[in-house]
């Protein structure tokens, strides 16, 4: 078969090749499947990906990630709505001092409604800053 092009980079049965100069002569190019590369490839794929699960899995599973509740749909929906309303508030705002009163005030607002749904609030920041260590961060 025979190939032409204008450019040295071309692509034939969607093998990308590179030439460097013409000929005349005809010109032999062989391929074959890397079966050894694949499999490796794939091999250190499930490796990389079983090494993040397993860090995941202890990280998920560790003591200090237990102990709380997670936030109930009513919760999340009232701590979004107040979010916002302290954006907007704090959008409006005509100095830095007054935007940053607006989200003190949710922020109060928040601790409060939490505080009195059952969580303990002190013992939630304790909780996620142990998770925080546990993964190597810093507080």
């Amino acid at each position: 078969v025979k190939y032409t092009s204008s450019k040295n980079t071309f692509a034939v049965n969607g093998l990308t090749l590179t030439v460097s100069g013409t000929t005349s002569d005809p010109v032999t190019i062989t391929t074959e499947d890397d079966t050894n590369g694949i499999y490796d490839m794939i091999k250190n794929f499930f490796k990389e990906y079983n090494t993040l699960i397993n860090k995941m899995d202890k990280l998920y599973n560790a003591d200090s990630a237990k102990g709380y509740d997670p936030l109930t749909d009513e919760e999340k929906a009232q701590i979004m709505a107040w979010l916002i309303e302290a954006r907007e508030i704090a959008i409006d705002a005509e100095n830095s001092n007054k935007k940053h009163e607006a989200f003190g005030k949710y922020k109060g607002r928040i601790n409060n409604y939490l505080a009195a749904r059952g969580y303990d609030l002190t013992k939630e920041r304790e909780a996620w800053y142990e998770r925080i260590k546990a993964r190597g961060g810093k507080i």
